[in-house]
Parts: C-alpha cells; structure tokens; sequence
C-alpha cells in the first residue's frame, strides 16, 4: 500500500493523474487520496481512510512530526 501511496503524490500533480489515483487507491486500499492547497504548511496526513497532501506554493519545505526535512517518500511513511 505503501508504494501506491507514494506513487500518488507524484500523479496528483495533474487533475487526470488525481482522478485515476483517487479510483485506483480506493478500490486497492479502501482509501482515499486528496491534494489540497495549503497556506500554513506542505504535508501529509492520514483520517478517515483518507491520505491527505497539503501543499502550500510558499513553503516547499515537506513538515513532519519531528523537526527537520521531510521528503515526500518519508513524510508518507510517518504518517501511514
């Protein structure tokens, strides 16, 4: 599942690659992946079934729980 995931970040670039990502994760996993615009951070979360990305055009650094640079491979794999 894990491998899905991040796969996902990298297709949620385009509304296509996010539509087909949302279908493909949800039938695989039950879950649900959105990318959202953020104005207070860069990240990811996880509730209710749902893997969120956040991402805030004005700071591309990826937040985590601990202090730090994230990468998008690692910020997903705290979260999950």
């Amino acid at each position: 599942m894990k491998k899905v995931l991040i796969a996902s970040v990298v297709l949620l670039a385009t509304a296509a690659g996010a539509a087909d990502v949302d279908k493909t994760v949800a039938q695989k996993n039950g879950w649900v992946t959105s990318c959202e615009f953020s104005t207070s951070d860069t990240g990811v979360s996880t509730g209710g079934g749902a893997l969120k990305v956040r991402i805030d055009p004005k700071k591309s650094s990826i937040a985590g729980k601990k202090p730090g640079s994230y990468s998008w491979k690692s910020a997903i794999e705290e979260a999950l």
